[in-house]
């Protein structure tokens, strides 16, 4: 229980970041949070729905409700992919299935795969590497690219993830204007008629 509120603690944390207020106050609020008793903390959790029947809700179950803010790179109709908000580095990202607990199925794996080769074209990483671990019932598969330097945690803020967000979808729109010029050339050939040589 008490491994299980510090997560929610530390996530709460990180979203103080994305609030639109002054630095001050997301500081004081951040304190609060942190220095709150456990018992204080849980009630805190209850009114604001956060803790339903006496069971938190983790970070995933949140972003699949629509209730956490994320930042979403990919999505099929079976999983997510999201990038992580204390990433390892610029690009870490999370897939979540959207239909399951416990292990990642065949298909979400596969799509985990779809995206660690996208990470790597978009991001022009040296590697990627992908895991999976469980947290509060979850298992989540990490998708982490590798720039050939130390890799250390940090939060990231809402900005940072954003522009990370935009480098991947601005790349993606690239190649579909290519693909659209290709288009374009090619209706643009027009086969003329061969015409038979007279000799008069």
């Amino acid at each position: 229980m008490k491994e299980e509120l510090k997560k929610i603690r530390e996530e709460l944390v990180s979203q103080i970041d994305s609030w639109k207020a002054s630095d001050e106050q997301k500081e004081q609020a951040k304190q609060q949070i942190r220095e709150m008793p456990d018992d204080k903390f849980e009630e805190f959790l209850a009114k604001n729905n956060i803790i339903q029947r006496g069971k938190e809700e983790c970070p995933f179950c949140l972003i699949k409700e629509g209730k956490l803010t994320s930042f979403k790179i990919a999505e099929d109709k079976e999983a997510w992919a999201v990038l992580e908000i204390n990433p390892l580095s610029k690009g870490h990202t999370i897939v979540i299935g959207k239909h399951e607990g416990g292990k990642p199925s065949e298909h979400t794996s596969h799509f985990a795969e779809k995206v660690k080769t996208m990470l790597k074209e978009r991001l022009k990483a040296k590697d990627v590497k992908v895991y999976a671990n469980e947290i509060q019932g979850h298992t989540i598969i990490n998708v982490v690219p590798d720039y050939g330097e130390k890799q250390e945690r940090k939060k990231a803020s809402q900005e940072e993830l954003e522009a990370v967000k935009i480098e991947i979808e601005k790349k993606e729109e690239k190649k579909e204007e290519k693909k659209e010029e290709k288009k374009e050339e090619k209706k643009e050939e027009v086969k003329l008629p061969k015409i038979k040589m007279r000799i008069p």
